[in-house]
């Protein structure tokens, strides 16, 4: 929300540096898109010396989201900057505990409190937080020291984060007023009502809230300092790891995301004295078509031939290509720009297929035909036959354009000037090969799998292959003690049987967390294609 987003951003990522040493395929069109922000998670995972053994941690900036337009909109750097992302648009149900309950009604005395609030999920797993009133050992007391117009917290200087549960003093008195501790139910945040305790309630008559003027507040009742069960919501239960949801890729609904595109805007370029002879325009199945004529009698010969169809609209190129081309492109805010040579036919689906990917806005999907990596006919019909011209896919908010300028883009004749000075980072051919494929994260019956892993999540992933009517060939280790072993009664191989057995397999699934990448990497030079390795959602 913050309209220096992208500074803030920028900053983030000068401090984590040394973090980005992977690639990140979160510039190719993704067709399941959190199954594709749980891979980048897992590749930037690193094993982290808790004091009470390994933990799970991302080595890098991380985001959390709720994905309205703000997320779209800053696309492109959140995939170059943020290394974690707890995305959730909150479309689907989502089960949060109430918060307004205090230790108090549920009797609970100053002995079990302590025990209680110290092993606080929120405390322990979460963070602290900075408001406008200052810093806070847990986001929760930040929030309602806001609410209830509190003292404030610390001031913010070096090391305020680095406190101890010893050093919370005054602050620890919020949680009086906070029921996460207390294992309580959970609600749909759908429904958008708060369950708050009595003493809460009057807290907010005297606050004049306006959800409870609403009508979007329950209050609970309490029977032998226990919530009634009519009172409650549900009876669910979520644990510190998986509070909101009971699957990973619950957190997104792609029938109703607004990161997919709302359509493509076409724009030709005809060079060439004859461009009206070489086809007629593909115009159907894009919101608008613009031809861009360089000579006069193509100009007139497309206007008189089209005039009477609202979707297509000619355009004289004035002087330079670039300067007919920023009449365009900076008004273009609602849709991605597909432009291209005169002679290059789109293939018939070419705006369905990309409307089911979410696209980097940020990328330019470009080919030349002259020299292309590529010759398949997915996106551009006779790629095969071309031996010139270009074809583009790009958006008006990408970073490199806005780098190269209003003024760069006017100088320039071609389009080729363009895209020579776009971010080499930010070029993917327009063709197949950016599709990128995700890792499966859901076991399939009748597919013959192989397991990398024998540790917790190896057994996860064995009793999924099992229950899944999947079929287990192998299961392979890096250890060399564990070579030889049982494992639930299966040999445990080294890594090099997947090469000598490729054929017998159809999927690997690589059952580790704090090991993903380096595992994911030796499959990799074992010969694993990437579209047959899945992992353990």
């Amino acid at each position: 929300m913050h309209p220096e987003f992208e500074r803030f951003a920028l900053y983030i990522q000068q401090k984590f540096a040394e973090n980005y040493d992977k690639d990140n395929h979160l510039i190719y069109p993704q067709r399941e898109f959190m199954k594709a922000i749980l891979a980048k998670e897992l590749d930037n995972a690193i094993a982290f010396d808790s004091g009470l053994g390994n933990r799970y941690t991302i080595a890098g900036p991380g985001l959390w989201s709720s994905a309205g337009p703000g997320y779209k909109r800053h696309y492109e750097i959140i995939q170059d900057v943020f290394l974690y992302q707890a995305y959730n648009d909150h479309v689907n149900e989502m089960y949060h505990q109430p918060v307004f309950i205090t230790r108090e009604e549920l009797g609970i005395d100053d002995e079990q409190w302590d025990k209680i609030r110290d092993s606080c999920w929120i405390q322990n797993e979460w963070s602290a937080s900075i408001t406008p009133k200052g810093a806070f050992f847990c986001e929760i007391a930040a929030s309602l020291d806001m609410l209830f117009d509190g003292p404030g917290g610390w001031p913010i200087e070096s090391g305020w984060w680095q406190r101890e549960v010893k050093d919370f003093g005054d602050q620890l008195h919020w949680c009086e007023f906070c029921g996460i501790a207390c294992d309580t139910f959970t609600r749909n945040a759908n429904e958008e009502i708060d369950d708050v305790s009595p003493i809460i309630y009057e807290k907010l008559k005297t606050l004049d809230s306006p959800k409870l003027k609403a009508g979007k507040v329950n209050v609970l009742k309490f029977e032998n300092s226990a919530i009634s069960e009519e009172s409650k919501a549900t009876n669910k239960r979520f644990s510190a790891s998986m509070p909101y949801t009971e699957g990973y890729e619950a957190r997104f609904n792609a029938g109703k995301s607004e990161l997919f595109p709302r359509g493509f805007v076409n724009i030709i370029v005809c060079e060439s004295q004859n461009a009206l002879d070489m086809y007629d325009l593909s115009y159907q199945q894009f919101e608008k078509t613009y031809a861009l004529c360089r000579h006069e009698n193509v100009f007139r010969a497309l206007h008189e031939k089209y005039q009477g169809i609202s979707e297509v609209e000619m355009l004289k190129i004035e002087k330079r290509l670039g300067i007919t081309l920023n009449r365009l492109i900076w008004g273009m805010d609602d849709y991605y720009i597909f432009i291209h040579s005169e002679g290059v036919v789109p293939g018939g689906l070419f705006c369905e297929s990309l409307k089911r990917c979410v696209l980097n806005p940020g990328v330019l999907h470009y080919i030349d035909f002259s020299n292309p990596v590529s010759r398949d006919t997915k996106y551009i019909q006779n790629a095969d036959i071309l031996t010139g011209g270009f074809a583009a896919v790009m958006h008006k908010n990408a970073l490199s354009l806005k780098k190269i300028g209003f003024d760069g883009v006017a100088n320039s004749d071609s389009f080729k000037e363009i895209a020579d000075r776009w971010d080499l980072g930010k070029k993917v051919e327009l063709s197949s090969e950016m599709d990128y494929i995700t890792p499966e994260t859901t076991v399939r019956p009748n597919i013959r799998y192989a397991i990398f892993g024998t540790g917790a999540v190896g057994s996860e992933a064995l009793r999924q292959v099992r229950h899944g009517d999947a079929k287990l060939v192998c299961v392979v280790d890096s250890s060399p003690d564990k070579w030889g072993c049982d494992f639930h009664g299966i040999e445990i191989n080294k890594p090099e049987y997947l090469r000598e057995n490729i054929d017998s397999f159809d999927r690997v699934i690589i059952a580790s967390q704090l090991y993903y990448y380096e595992m994911k990497q030796s499959a990799l030079e074992l010969g694993i294609p990437l579209d047959r390795i899945n992992l353990v959602s």
